[in-house]
């Protein structure tokens, strides 16, 4: 029975790799296979496509995002959210780490964090505790009358 790169990986093994949750041996074993084989190649570009779209639409009806990496230096929190006059606020935190700006659009605070967190931590991969932890409503104004 063939072994290794010639045995095409599941589509859950794909979407593991995909979404950065497979285990380092998974994951060495099937983009070996990848560079092997184009119809799973394109299976999993496909994937990544689709994952891109369905994150990308998701994140951007976000009034608020804080997502937070696991990384050998401890968890770092990127978070964007609506500031005043249609701005955005981004902030990146972590174990004596710290960086904000505000920017004009949604877009420009999101490719802040993202290009901020991959300078930082180039070789970082997504793992189990890497997620989303809050995509909800910009927060209420103070003041309100809400009990």
């Amino acid at each position: 029975m063939p072994t290794g790169a010639w045995v095409c990986p599941d589509d859950d093994a794909l979407e593991r790799c995909t979404l950065g949750r497979a285990e380092l041996e998974e994951l060495e074993v099937v983009e070996e296979h990848l560079l092997v084989c184009p119809e799973c190649r394109q299976k999993a570009e496909r994937l990544a496509a689709w994952l891109r779209d369905f994150r990308g639409a998701a994140l951007n009806s976000c009034a608020r995002l804080t997502i937070v990496h696991r990384t050998e230096a401890g968890p770092v929190y990127l978070k964007a959210e609506a500031a005043t006059a249609g701005r955005w606020r981004a902030r990146f935190s972590g174990k004596e780490l710290e960086g904000s700006d505000v920017f004009a659009t949604r877009s420009a605070a999101f490719e802040y964090l993202r290009r901020s967190f991959a300078e930082m931590f180039p070789g970082h991969r997504c793992g189990a505790g890497c997620r989303v932890v809050e995509c909800g409503a910009a927060p209420e104004s103070s003041g309100s009358g809400a009990a």
